[in-house]
């Protein structure tokens, strides 16, 4: 009837707020979908790049002075873009600054031992 119509027009419009609060759920749910596929991906990503960081198995080897942690660096800029570009800000936040953190450590943790006063430490275990 007519009232159907009226309220196809407003709806056109935009006028109608239950047509504007319909929208705006829809919208929010296909945000939120969106999210939950980033936070997805990003996990796979972080996985494959744990795996790729802890495997013997390098483009070029570790142990070719510099150059063998070129492909690491290059590889935790990877990383880093994916974290940055598919993230929300809060949770991107929190993963940089923990990671910056297990970064440090394992920093300090490897120039210990390259220094040579971890070895014996190493060898009792």
């Amino acid at each position: 009837g007519p009232g159907t119509r009226q309220g196809e027009v407003l709806s056109q419009t935009g006028s109608d707020p239950e047509a504007q609060q319909w929208a705006g759920k829809k919208k929010k749910k296909k945000s939120q979908k969106k999210m939950v596929r980033n936070i997805m991906k990003w996990i796979l990503y972080t996985l494959i790049f744990l795996v790729y960081l802890i495997s013997p198995i390098d483009f070029i080897p570790d142990v070719i002075p510099v150059l063998g942690w070129l492909d690491d660096f290059v590889a935790t800029g990877l990383w880093a873009k994916v974290t940055y570009t598919t993230l929300p800000t809060m949770l991107r936040s929190l993963v940089f600054t923990v990671s910056t953190g297990a970064a440090f450590v394992a920093l300090l943790i490897v120039m210990y031992y390259s220094t040579g006063y971890g070895v014996d430490d190493m060898e009792t275990l």
